[in-house]
């Protein structure tokens, strides 16, 4: 009766009155407008096509089947108006919000708030929870905003977002512990899913999401997800992609900008952090890719089928990060490999390698490295570092890979009596392996790979042994570290000022700092050692000590 009599009043007022925009108080007491979220979705409705905010007290009940499910249809400047729903209020008298409200456990097969027909609508403050389906839905070209605001603990996908929609989450808001009915996973996007042409920008946090693929994220069927400075995918479970899934058609565009983006603590068989399919696209920008396992390949990347006429993967930094290890694989667990590269291709720039290790627990594979490439896969690679990994071998090359300005140091694995050996650089290749202007310390260069192969090539490579490597691309030299845990030369360095350019057409003249190459050391001759005339470094870093203002940088073609 008093549902009917609201309705009735609401009829009765917006027929006399001109449309406006309005505020509902929703609560118990004198000062509230309505005693339901439904009744106040209904008097926006009513109100027409202005813009209405729905203010939620935690004076009444949100949960339930009756009060845990809603349908937002329609709220657009067309029709209803967009709509705005802000929990936390204390009282319908509070003038700002001071907490969070639940909305939720909704034991039905139906979203917590399906989003829909170009809807517009503002979540925020409101905890969204425990749905025996999806948490939120926003599908048929309609948008969410959500801001500090929690989706927890829905069976299926914490947000799904389809249709030609978009959704839009702040840095205030998590998804979390999503995907999962006791224990039973949903096939895919236990965090958020995204398909059909649609789009999510992203601030916030994903935590401890799962499904079968993509545990924290799936990413498919033209979608285009933005992960922007601030945002962490973290603790994510799956068979395929525990941190992000990058199916056919998708792209996932993770910006760190001034910052990072880390992608840390995920758990699949195969792409712990990252994994990334077919036509499916992987821009990273400023990723700290940290402390992930894959219990079978690629533990930090898993790149698989995209052909090689266009990157599938692109890693690197930008210039406003403001530490040199803006782009980095640190600390992951090793079964087999930390990137897996499989008839896809990938491009890794002014990225740190370091401190990952094999799992002594694990029986060890002929083959575990830190890179794997195969089934015609390319991988390029500059200005880059494997330091201090504990592995066997540094790659096992059987497609394409082409490397340039790489500083390889302290990488070992515990030999089998005692003490440690220096890791190998490849294992075996059976594909064309090239490197160029990199100083590879304490390295073996590589095992059943005779030096007289001729699918093995470099120039310019500054190395301490002759382990293996091939005859005519080596020079022996004095390397001199300011740090030996980071591989950064000191000025007077035999490998500085050492190599002509390197002969591969995609690589740039910026080194892991940002910082234009070449730049003359005034101090040190030129190629000696190294190719006379020679004015880059070899390894990652290009130094700048010494360097007066008239010859500080040479332009000539190079940038």
């Amino acid at each position: 009766m008093k549902k009917f009599k609201f309705i009735l009043i609401l009829i009765s007022f917006f027929a006399c009155s001109q449309s406006y925009s309005a505020i509902f108080y929703v609560g118990n007491g004198a000062q509230c407008n309505v005693n339901s979220l439904s009744l106040a979705l209904l008097g926006a409705i009513i109100n027409g096509d202005e813009s209405d905010e729905i203010r939620l007290t935690n004076s009444v009940n949100y949960t339930g089947q009756t009060n845990g499910s809603y349908t937002l249809s329609g709220f657009n400047s067309k029709a209803n108006g967009d709509l705005s729903i802000i929990g936390g209020y204390e009282t319908c008298t509070s003038a700002d919000s001071s907490g969070m409200t639940l909305i939720g456990e909704n034991q039905e097969l139906n979203p917590i708030f399906d989003i829909k027909n170009e809807s517009v609508v503002l979540l925020q403050n409101i905890q969204v929870t425990e749905s025996d389906s999806t948490g939120i839905s926003v599908q048929e070209a309609s948008i969410l905003v959500l801001q500090s605001s929690t989706v927890d603990n829905n069976d299926d996908s914490g947000i799904s977002v389809f249709g030609g929609s978009g959704a839009i989450i702040d840095s205030g808001s998590l998804i979390t512990e999503n995907g999962s009915d006791d224990g039973v996973l949903v096939d895919n996007g236990g965090g958020i899913r995204c398909t059909g042409n649609s789009y999510i920008a992203i601030q916030g946090d994903l935590l401890s999401n799962y499904a079968y693929t993509g545990g924290n994220m799936y990413i498919d069927s033209g979608c285009f997800v933005s992960l922007q400075t601030g945002s962490s995918v973290s603790y994510g479970q799956a068979d395929s992609g525990a941190g992000v899934y990058v199916g056919n058609g998708g792209e996932l565009n993770a910006n760190g900008d001034s910052g990072r983006i880390s992608f840390s603590a995920n758990i699949a068989d195969n792409g712990g952090a990252i994994y990334v399919e077919g036509t499916g696209k992987a821009t990273l920008t400023n990723a700290f890719i940290d402390a992930n396992v894959a219990r079978i390949k690629g533990t930090g990347l898993y790149a698989s089928n995209g052909g090689s006429a266009e990157l599938q993967v692109i890693m690197d930094r930008n210039s406003n990060c403001n530490t040199t290890s803006c782009s980095e694989f640190k600390e992951n667990e090793i079964r087999d490999n930390l990137i897996y590269i499989s008839g896809s291709k990938v491009r890794i720039s002014r990225t740190i390698i370091q401190d990952n290790y094999f799992n002594n627990n694990t029986v060890p594979t002929e083959t575990h490295s830190l890179i794997e490439v195969k089934n015609n896969g390319l991988l390029e690679m500059e200005y880059s570092s494997m330091v201090k990994n504990k592995i066997n071998y540094l790659i096992y090359n059987r497609g394409d890979s082409e490397l340039s300005h790489i500083t390889a140091l302290g990488n070992y694995y515990p030999a089998e009596i005692t003490g440690n050996y220096d890791s190998y650089i490849w294992l075996r290749a059976s594909g064309n392996l090239r490197i160029e202007n990199s100083l590879l310390v304490g390295t073996q260069g590589g095992q059943n790979a005779p030096n007289t192969s001729s699918i093995i090539s470099g120039k310019c490579n500054l190395i301490d042994n002759n382990y293996d490597w091939p005859d005519n691309s080596y020079i022996f030299g004095q390397v001199i570290f300011t740090n030996l845990t980071t591989g950064r030369q000191s000025s007077s360095s035999d490998g500085v000022d050492m190599c002509l350019r390197n002969t591969f057409p995609w690589t740039s003249s910026r080194d892991i700092e940002y910082q234009i190459a070449p730049i003359n050391e005034t101090t040190n001759p030129q190629g000696f050692p190294g190719e006379i005339g020679g004015f880059f470094d070899a390894g990652f870093d290009e130094v700048f000590d010494n360097v007066g203002s008239i010859e500080l940088i040479f332009k000539n073609g190079f940038e």
